[in-house]
């Protein structure tokens, strides 16, 4: 056996002598040294020294990397769940208390900021007065109305049901003609239970002056007026107010 050494500069060791290579622990054969060892013997014979398998580092090694592995795959599902759905999520999180999560957030893809419902016996008041106007004082604010975006041909509950999805807030101009109007009834309805699914106060009110405590009301309408703040036409602040809550573009 001719002599072994670990790297260039270690001495010999006397208790490798008379000792067959493949007989040495790693330990003996590089104590101080986790590289390359080269016996001297046999010709050109060489071996790797893993030094990974030393400090047992292979096994973390081989961890983290399925741990990143792991990591990265629940980072790529959450990144496509939230794209998916993202506004429902920010639904949930709205109607759960999560404050980082604004109405504007979740009405941020709707087409108009608010569709004006009203009894078409109501029109010669509503368009010039209230509508015109709205867009005259904020041309920002875009609205769906009846005589614009509803759809020829299509059945009136599609187009009702269109226009609420499309709309970030609904306004009911509340008269005599509007409950009496079952199509008027059917805007509200579709309203409301948008705004019980998102927890969202979805519903503006405004209250026309022929309209008096007397007159009896649907119990739905009945009990969103005592649960909410509503808006009386003529009332001192009225566009003020309107225009304040409305949402803009």
């Amino acid at each position: 056996m001719r002599e072994t050494r670990c790297g260039p500069d270690m001495p010999d060791s006397p208790g490798m002598a008379k000792r067959a290579i493949w007989l040495l622990t790693d330990q003996e054969l590089c104590p101080d040294y986790t590289g390359l060892y080269v016996p001297v013997a046999f010709g050109v014979l060489s071996k790797h020294f893993d030094w990974t398998n030393r400090f047992g580092l292979e096994r973390k090694m081989n961890i983290n990397s399925s741990f990143l592995r792991s990591f990265l795959l629940a980072v790529a599902g959450v990144i496509i769940a939230w794209t998916r759905y993202e506004r429902s999520v920010k639904v949930w999180l709205y109607s759960h208390g999560v404050t980082w999560v604004k109405e504007k957030d979740i009405d941020r893809d709707k087409e108009f900021d608010a569709f004006i419902s009203f009894s078409h016996k109501d029109q010669d008041f509503v368009i010039p007065e209230l509508i015109e106007v709205i867009e005259e004082k904020d041309p920002d604010i875009r609205l769906c109305v009846h005589y614009k975006h509803f759809l020829p041909g299509e059945f009136i509950q599609e187009n009702i049901e269109r226009a609420v999805g499309r709309s970030k807030r609904t306004v009911l101009v509340l008269s005599k003609n509007f409950l009496e109007s079952e199509w008027c009834l059917l805007e509200f309805n579709v309203a409301h239970v948008k705004a019980l699914k998102d927890h969202v106060p979805h519903i503006i009110i405004i209250k026309l002056p022929d309209l008096t405590e007397e007159d009896e009301l649907p119990e739905e309408i009945q009990l969103y007026l005592n649960s909410t703040t509503y808006l009386t036409w003529g009332e001192k602040y009225f566009w003020n107010n309107l225009l304040y809550i409305l949402p803009r573009s």
